[in-house]
């Protein structure tokens, strides 16, 4: 199966998500849409 999608552009929207925050709630991104937000992702292999 073959997937194709254009890659996203400046100025795009990210899709929403939602993440548990420390406190154990759910955070959507969408909770912060028109504020300026740093998003931190990291991984270990």
């Amino acid at each position: 199966m073959t997937t194709t999608s254009a890659a996203p552009a400046i100025g795009d929207l990210v899709p929403d998500f939602t993440l548990p925050s420390l406190a154990g709630a759910d955070v959507r991104l969408s909770d912060y849409r028109g504020k300026r937000l740093a998003v931190f992702m990291w991984a270990s292999w």
